[in-house]
């Protein structure tokens, strides 16, 4: 009789492992599932939102540049309406660029014109990398996108961190919050505030 109470508590036990490994294994494919539909939006309507981008500008009459934000809500809001974004995404992004302007506001008048006359590289992060694969050079296809995968993640409750690996081994932090049972990215790459 006791040994058939032990039994019985090992295989309840076992079937409570089981099913939470199984919903694990969901959430983590429900977050890169998330990620996936991202980048395939990127592919077919990334380019439509991509030319609201907040820019380095040249100033009229001047060498000095600056980041014309003027557009910002515009790129903000083409990127939420593609679903995949939860509300606070917003403020990252404008987080970003308020910090890149910053940055660029600290550049003298001297620096400018040097660069005016040498040329210039990269100003901010931005002009550096993808924004939307937080990666370099590499060929976006379907075929890329379908490769990614998920490093490691973390859920706590209805939050989740993530690192993402791309084919080409860039790794991407995402963040996600889960909004009416679905994951949405509240961060990611450059548009990523870790408290």
């Amino acid at each position: 009789m006791w040994l058939n109470k032990v039994l019985a508590m090992l295989l309840l036990v076992s079937v409570a492992a089981c099913a939470h490994a199984a919903r694990d294994k969901s959430q983590e494919e429900a977050l890169l599932q998330t990620v996936k539909g991202f980048y395939g939006w990127v592919l077919k309507d990334g380019k439509d939102a991509q030319r609201f981008e907040p820019r380095v500008t040249l100033m009229p009459d001047s060498t000095r540049l600056y980041l014309d934000q003027s557009t910002l809500g515009q790129y903000s809001d083409a990127l939420i309406s593609s679903g995949y974004f939860a509300p606070e995404f917003r403020s990252h992004v404008a987080t970003f660029y308020a910090k890149s302007a910053h940055e660029l506001s600290k550049y003298s008048q001297r620096e400018f014109d040097e660069m005016a006359r040498d040329g210039r590289g990269p100003l901010i992060d931005s002009e550096d990398i993808d924004v939307f694969f937080c990666s370099q050079e590499a060929e976006y296809t379907s075929d890329y996108v379908a490769g990614t995968r998920l490093h490691q993640y973390q859920i706590n409750g209805e939050t989740a961190t993530a690192v993402i690996i791309t084919p080409d081994q860039w790794k991407t932090n995402f963040s996600f919050r889960k909004i009416k049972g679905i994951w949405r990215i509240s961060g990611y790459c450059l548009y990523n505030v870790i408290p």
